[in-house]
């Protein structure tokens, strides 16, 4: 999954500006789900009760938020990074951002495993432990990650990519990610958009992203309920 640099045209003063909609819903959704499972990791690891039904759908929760994590810093690195950096030139240190991304892996690969585990486990004290411990450090390193991004590197994107670059890099993403994952990424996402500013977040968004929040909001909201309560 990578673009080549070659075709990159920077923006021009004047040019209009790249719509960060969607990227700043993305970042809400990781930041709200890790702080979701934190917080419900911590009453696991407490000693609450797991049915097996809310095992297995924690599981598939986790799975799907980590996938989706996955998904968006390694397509910052190998689609938007080099956009990026094809653009801004010495303007742009993205070193930093890397570095975070390589340490998200492990922590991912961890909580997938003690979710998968408390399935046939629920009760399992070190799976629970294992949650808990690891849900902190994502949701720590994600809070600090995305707020450094989006403090020093948004304002490059509207800097200097151009809006036809941008798109690409969008596009070139949504065509990498599952399509039997949209029921869960669309709502998921603008669940963590504050209730107020839903209207006005979706009415910049795609027809498409709109008429996938439509028509799997039910279903995501039974799947968050049984979870989460």
């Amino acid at each position: 999954m990578s673009r080549p640099t070659t075709s990159v045209r920077p923006r021009r003063p004047g040019d209009p500006e790249p719509d960060l909609t969607i990227y700043g819903i993305a970042h809400l959704a990781m930041r709200h789900g890790a702080h979701e499972l934190a917080a419900l990791a911590q009453t696991l690891r407490d000693g609450v009760p797991l049915t097996p039904a809310r095992a297995k759908a924690l599981a598939e929760y986790v799975r799907l938020m980590t996938e989706e994590i996955h998904l968006h810093h390694h397509g910052e690195d190998t689609i938007g990074w080099p956009i990026i950096q094809a653009s801004a030139g010495h303007a742009v240190d993205l070193e930093p951002l890397t570095a975070d991304h390589d340490q998200l892996d492990p922590i991912l690969d961890r909580l997938r495993h003690a979710s998968a585990l408390l399935v046939t486990h629920p009760a399992d004290p070190g799976a629970r432990q294992s949650l808990a411990t690891d849900s902190i450090v994502l949701r720590d390193l994600l809070d600090e990650h995305i707020e450094e991004e989006e403090r020093d590197i948004f304002p490059i994107i509207r800097t200097y990519v151009s809006v036809a670059d941008f798109k690409a890099w969008e596009n070139q993403i949504m065509k990498h990610y599952p399509i039997k994952n949209l029921w869960f990424l669309i709502p998921w996402s603008v669940s963590a958009v504050p209730a107020a500013d839903v209207p006005a977040a979706l009415s910049l968004t795609p027809l498409a992203f709109r008429l996938a929040n439509r028509l799997f909001h039910g279903k995501y909201r039974r799947f968050h309920q049984l979870i989460f309560g």
